[in-house]
């Protein structure tokens, strides 16, 4: 898992495999997969004062990319939300992945009121 998205987001950032590994394997994360390359790595937390379910990684492999693996990954955490009472779904994405971007956009997320702006410094914007 933790190659899978260091090789998946080599042009974004760069990051090593136990960066990712410590937020994959972290104490309090849940995992969703679909299929044998996608996965979704979560937490249920506060953040913003409110109550979310955290998305650390969503990463599909290439071979099934454009296939819906990455939309039924986010349909279930959509349902553990609902099921958990959260009050949105959020995630960190790399200003530069411009492909992810789209994805998320697709599927209604937002800029956070709170994310860092397109002249901000940080590589980075918060979604809900």
């Amino acid at each position: 898992m933790g190659a899978m998205a260091m090789n998946n987001m080599a042009s974004v950032e760069t990051h090593s495999e136990t960066y990712y590994m410590r937020n994959i394997r972290h104490r309090r994360s849940y995992v969703l997969f679909e299929g044998d390359d996608a996965f979704l790595a979560l937490r249920l937390l506060r953040e913003a004062g409110m109550r979310v379910l955290y998305v650390y990684e969503l990463q599909v492999g290439a071979q099934s990319r454009g296939h819906g693996a990455g939309s039924r990954l986010l349909e279930k955490a959509g349902r553990l939300c609902t099921r958990a009472r959260c009050e949105a779904i959020m995630l960190t994405c790399a200003k530069a992945n411009a492909a992810a971007l789209r994805f998320y956009a697709k599927h209604g997320f937002v800029h956070a009121p709170h994310s860092p702006g397109p002249d901000d410094p940080e590589p980075y914007y918060i979604l809900v």
